[in-house]
């Protein structure tokens, strides 16, 4: 399967971990004794997650600053 990695990026966070074979579900199920590897695709999946939920976070922020510029512009514009 291949996308652009802009819209790959719009999915939440379970879905991009899901699609990269990193969920945490499938991380721990693969998980062996004498292969360690599964600590670090945890880790990977614990701090991708987190990433993409502040860039979620961030740009809601923005989106309501900027809805809030436009307001004032159309306020302004009445006056």
């Amino acid at each position: 399967m291949s996308c652009p990695l802009t819209d790959f990026i719009k999915q939440p966070a379970r879905g991009v971990l899901y699609d990269l074979n990193r969920d945490k579900l499938t991380t721990i199920t693969l998980a062996t004794e004498d292969n360690l590897r599964w600590i670090n695709d945890y880790a990977v999946a614990v701090l991708i997650e987190y990433l993409i939920n502040l860039v979620n976070d961030i740009t809601d922020e923005r989106n309501e600053y900027k809805k809030k510029c436009e307001e004032l512009e159309n306020e302004k514009a009445l006056h």
